[in-house]
Order: C-alpha cells, then sequence, then structure tokens
C-alpha cells in the first residue's frame, strides 16, 4: 500500500466541512474548492474564490485596506495555487481560469515606500498608485491580440 493515500485520506477529512463553513466568511467560495492549513487569511470578506480552486498548504492570503479603494481578490475557476505562497492585495488581483501558481511565489500589487534612505523599507508606507494585477493562464495570453477573446472560465 502506498503512503501517499494515507496523506490523501487525511487531508480530505480536515477539507471536507470548508465547503459549508468558508462560504459564510468569504464574499464567494466555489463548490469542490479547498484550503490546506493556511498561515494567515486576512480580509476573507474581500476574496472571491471560483469553482475546483486548490490552495495547497501553508499560503498566506491576506487583502489590506491601505487606500481609498476597497481591496478585491479573485481567484478563478480550477486554480492551483502552491505550497507557501504569499498572495497580498490592496487594490486589486484577478487570477484567471486554470492557472498555476508555483511553490513559494508571492504575488501583490503595492511597493513598499522607498523614499527616504535611512529608514527601512519596510516601515516607509506604500505610495499610493495604480498597480491592479491580473495573471492568465496561457490560451487567454496567446489570444490577447484577438479583440473576441474566449470565454475561458466555460471550458474545461
Amino acid at each position: 500500500m502506498n503512503i501517499g493515500i494515507f496523506f490523501k485520506i487525511r487531508n480530505r477529512l480536515r477539507t471536507s466541512l470548508q465547503s459549508v463553513v468558508y462560504p459564510f466568511f468569504f464574499a464567494r467560495f466555489g463548490a469542490r474548492s479547498r484550503i490546506l492549513r493556511p498561515i494567515r487569511i486576512d480580509g476573507s470578506d474581500n476574496i472571491t474564490i471560483g469553482t475546483d480552486v486548490f490552495i495547497n498548504n501553508f499560503a498566506w492570503i491576506e487583502t489590506i485596506h491601505a487606500f481609498s479603494v476597497q481591496p478585491r481578490l479573485e481567484i478563478r475557476d480550477r486554480v492551483y495555487i502552491g505550497n507557501s505562497a504569499h498572495i497580498i492585495v490592496t487594490q486589486s488581483i484577478e487570477i484567471g481560469c486554470d492557472v498555476l501558481i508555483a511553490d513559494r511565489v508571492y504575488v501583490a500589487d503595492y511597493i513598499h515606500g522607498y523614499e527616504d534612505i535611512h529608514k527601512p523599507v519596510k516601515t516607509q508606507t506604500a505610495p499610493p498608485g495604480q498597480y491592479r494585477r491580473r495573471l492568465v493562464d496561457w490560451r487567454e495570453r496567446r489570444n490577447t491580440r484577438s479583440q473576441n477573446r474566449p470565454q475561458l472560465c466555460d471550458r474545461r
């Protein structure tokens, strides 16, 4: 018997109640979506998670109200986010359908200020601006020259 079966069963048991509980805390939590042992999830009422999304162990997902705009994170259908990924939103990030984000990837829509060279960067405020991020799958990137792009979330 392969020990991998044990881990799959354990993970399925740990996430079995998410489809019942998480919709109360997220703006939307799609069917068959799972989040394995996150380190931190803050601002979940500004986070939309599509159908069949899998977020692996130790993810840090956070929306921070730092500017006048309400932060928004949209993770579309069939997205895979690897172990120890960090997604930090101050304005808007959209992760398109079928996107794969590797382990230990950092995605953010802001930068720290760095005007004062005598202060640590992390203590300086983030300059406001337009840092909207949109991650798309390879099919949409290939079709960006076409005005009539297909609706990718409807396909499998």
